[in-house]
């Protein structure tokens, strides 16, 4: 069973957030889980045979369920050399959800079928297609308990969806950084297509406000999930407010206040909180230096805008961590040295506190050896 050992414990990433950079520099990229999507069910796979013990058939309860995603997680993680600084948890289902799985196993086959019937083969190609609705039709407020429903935190605890992360702060808080995502609330636009997302703001702002308002109360019940897991790192998701989409006036109309009642109730329930804005910066950063998050991570520039580490720094001052914002095709295409000289380049250009990272998601064509060398480039890192 894994251990997630690493170069970088919790308290590494926690004292960097706090402005104290600590050192060997932590390596946190963005959205890890997107990366490691693919390997979580072949690492699963493995832990059901070892629980088979040579059985082609296991019946699992929850429990015995819950350790086996918990094991095979950690196991994804240490895929890497060293290990991630952070963790992500990205499942929050009722506890019954885990409840009557069997597995078949067979030569080259590993079957999970769920309570309902569901059959997964864990060893056939991770599907990730993925779509987006351009246009919808717009919703009227009335719509919204069906597009958006109301969340009850109470509800939540009570079904046991917080017992996997709970399990694995038991398993690994201690060691790594753990934390789950919310969507800033101005995100849950997203509810009305690309294309009614900007004709509301004019046509019917009313409904924004509506939307953004019901996301902010889920937003708020969610971190009381979070909060009941033991998990005390939030990382709040701005994918729809940059400046290549809306207006700085827009911005601070429709986005900007949700996020900062979103953050301020954050930090009084005692989470440390990232706050990741994707696309253009311009007029942005004044209000995310005032934001009151303990780091900020952006984007690496691309499709006519540019995000320069060394500028944002300079913008939001020494006290806030930074996550850097090394351009993904970097560490696809290499070659090492590239690859460190750019880790270099932005811990020099940026200053502490730093935690090393990419704007955007590892591209899945992205070798693992080439991840573990800007993990080793970011360790390596000397004192600054």
């Amino acid at each position: 069973m894994g251990t997630l050992g690493s170069v970088w414990r919790r308290e590494h990433l926690s004292r960097t957030m706090s402005g104290r950079q600590a050192y060997p520099v932590p390596c946190a990229t963005l959205y890890l889980g997107l990366y490691t999507a693919h390997m979580f069910p072949l690492k699963l796979a493995e832990v059901y045979r070892e629980m088979a013990a040579g059985a082609q058939v296991v019946e699992l309860g929850a429990e015995e369920e819950i350790c086996a995603r918990v094991e095979a997680l950690v196991r994804s993680y240490e895929t890497f050399d060293p290990p991630f600084a952070w963790l992500r948890i990205l499942e929050w289902r009722p506890v019954d959800a885990y409840e009557g799985v069997r597995v078949e196993l067979a030569e080259g086959s590993c079957v999970r079928i769920d309570r309902e019937g569901n059959r997964e083969e864990l060893l056939a190609p991770l599907d990730t297609t993925a779509t987006h609705t351009w246009e919808k039709e717009t919703p009227t407020i009335e719509q919204l308990d069906e597009l958006l429903p109301i969340v009850d935190s109470e509800r939540l605890i009570a079904a046991g969806c917080h017992e996997l992360a709970r399990r694995l702060v038991e398993r690994c808080g201690e060691d790594v950084w753990l934390h789950s995502a919310l969507g800033s609330p101005y995100e849950y636009i997203m509810v009305l297509g690309f294309v009614g997302m900007m004709e509301a703001m004019r046509r019917d702002p009313g409904l924004i406000a509506a939307i953004v308002e019901r996301a902010l109360h889920n937003d708020i019940e969610y971190s009381k999930l979070i909060a009941a897991a033991g998990v005390s790192g939030v990382f709040i998701e701005q994918c729809w407010a940059s400046s290549d989409l809306i207006s700085e006036k827009d911005y601070c109309r429709f986005a900007l206040p949700a996020d900062e009642e979103l953050v301020e109730e954050l930090k009084e329930e005692g989470f440390e909180v990232v706050f990741h804005m994707t696309g253009g910066i311009e007029g942005r950063l004044p209000h995310l230096r005032e934001l009151g998050v303990d780091a900020i991570a952006l984007e690496d520039s691309k499709k006519n805008f540019e995000v320069d580490i060394g500028r944002v720094r300079r913008e939001i001052g020494e006290e806030t961590a930074l996550w850097s914002n090394i351009n993904p095709v970097i560490i696809r295409d290499g070659p090492a040295e590239r690859i460190e000289a750019e880790v270099r380049r932005q811990f020099e250009a940026a200053g502490p506190p730093f935690v090393v990272s990419c704007g955007s998601p590892l591209t899945l064509d992205t070798t693992v050896e080439n991840v573990n060398v800007m993990l080793q480039a970011a360790a390596g890192l000397p004192a600054y």
